[in-house]
């Protein structure tokens, strides 16, 4: 995310989105009510047998949100006066990667947080899971992982007379894993597998410079399923260090490592609230799922003044995505929890 304009005294950010990940945050942080500048097309009437299409830069009060197939789209009604267009009437604007849009809102510290963590350089991570046969690649995400594909090759079978003969999978795996590298600028690769089939690729793989960046791993079986099960690995801590998602993994598996033994923690909505009332929470944690549940029932409210009242005790609000296994658990759980102070 770039940050053009941070105006405190009005609270207004411009901001530009420079990825997925920068879309997903804006949908986020972005609340009902607020103010949103952006460029958006609209038909307008010429004539009785005429329409034409004009491009405007629009204000809307946001009315709803939603990301999805890589957009973010927002609806709401039009604050802008603009002679061809009636104010108060309903507009969306789009925006996607590289487009401009500036937010009015009274901004919580968790979303300026999350906000000034989108700049910072993203360490792009490969995954890679696979055995002699196949093999599945994924990138890392704010949402956790996102499969880029998968294949199967041919096996490299012993002759009578003990030679290795046929398939080529490995030198594939190897091309694919070059050329995800090269596309995606990524700087750091986590290799995995079960038994010995990472060290016997590694062996065959020439590519000195990028096994450099190699970290490798071992998981139960190779599937789609593998990659939440590599995400939980010790192998890949250090490499994730950086992610969000393990900064949101690490948090609720301390929630309920206090769950277990009946410590310093609390979960549902209102067992937290009472907790932020006693001001003895130290970490609220919050699913997306919660959240968009609440500004559907238009119910926000009750949320970001939880949100506030725990900012105002000094503590620390983390939205859990719900989209990873973090954010799974969180929501068999109601989707809110703390940990506690005391």
């Amino acid at each position: 995310m770039k940050i053009e304009k941070n105006d405190k005294k009005n609270r207004i950010m411009k901001l530009i989105p420079q990825n997925q990940d920068d879309l997903w945050i804006l949908s986020q942080v972005i609340e009902k009510q607020s103010f949103v500048t952006g460029k958006t097309t609209r038909k307008i009437k010429i004539s009785e047998t005429k329409v034409e299409k004009k491009t405007y830069i629009l204000k809307i009060q946001v009315e709803a949100i939603r990301y999805e197939n890589n957009l973010l789209r927002i609806n709401g009604k039009i604050m802008s006066e603009i002679d061809d267009i009636p104010k108060g009437s309903a507009q969306s604007i789009t925006i996607s990667i590289n487009d401009r849009v500036t937010i009015e809102q009274n901004w919580l510290q968790y979303q300026i947080e999350k906000i000034k963590d989108s700049t910072k350089e993203k360490v792009s991570i490969l995954l890679v899971i696979l055995d002699r046969e196949e093999v599945y690649f994924a990138k890392m995400t704010i949402a956790g992982y996102e499969i880029i594909s998968d294949f199967k090759g041919d096996v490299s079978k012993k002759s009578e007379d003990g030679l290795i003969c046929g398939g080529n999978f490995y030198a594939d795996v190897s091309s694919n894993i070059e050329a995800y590298c090269d596309r995606l600028k990524v700087n750091k690769i986590v290799i995995a597998s079960p038994a010995f089939f990472k060290e016997d690729f590694m062996k065959q793989w020439n590519n000195n410079d990028l096994k450099k960046k190699v970290t490798l791993a071992t998981v139960s079986s190779v599937s789609k399923n593998a990659f939440v099960e590599l995400l939980k690995r010790d192998e890949i801590k250090n490499v994730m260090s950086t992610e969000r998602i393990e900064q949101e993994l690490s948090i609720v598996e301390q929630l309920f490592t206090e769950l277990g033994k009946n410590g310093k923690c609390s979960y549902g909505f209102n067992h937290v609230s009472e907790k932020i009332n006693e001001g003895a929470v130290e970490f609220l944690l919050i699913t997306t799922n919660l959240i968009n549940k609440y500004r559907e029932n238009n119910e926000f409210s009750k949320l970001e003044n939880l949100m506030k009242s725990v900012e105002q005790i000094k503590g620390r609000v983390m939205i859990i995505n719900s989209e990873n296994d973090a954010g799974k658990q969180l929501d068999g759980i109601a989707g809110i929890g703390a940990i506690l102070r005391y």
